[in-house]
């Protein structure tokens, strides 16, 4: 496999990791506290793009050129798994773009 194929594994795998954690902890921090279910949505949006900037960071660094590629292509992969399990609802369009910032900032921020 090129540097490509392993920065986006890498990227997509650091992605899913962190959103799947970071999900748990917002997520027992929700239920044990007396925050409501308005402030997730806040947060669940908060998590894809610091997610999506850490995949599209390790992305570009595994790649070592074309950092925003790479961060987006990232991001792809994960908005389409979010799209198949439904993930992406409500403000969906200010999600995705927001989603692709996150990750193609990390990829150009992750060639540095």
């Amino acid at each position: 496999m090129n540097q490509t194929g392993k920065g986006i594994l890498w990227g997509t795998g650091i992605s899913l990791i962190l959103l799947l954690s970071l999900s748990f902890i917002a997520a027992a921090f929700i239920y044990y506290t007396s925050l409501n279910q308005q402030t997730l949505a806040v947060v669940a949006i908060v998590i894809d793009a610091i997610a999506l900037f850490a995949g599209g960071l390790m992305a570009g660094k595994k790649a070592g050129a074309k950092g925003m590629i790479m961060g987006l292509s990232v991001a792809i992969i994960i908005l389409a798994l979010m799209a198949i399990t439904g993930g992406i609802h409500g403000q969906w369009l200010g999600k995705i773009i927001l989603c692709l910032l996150s990750a193609a900032a990390g990829g150009i921020i992750g060639v540095r």
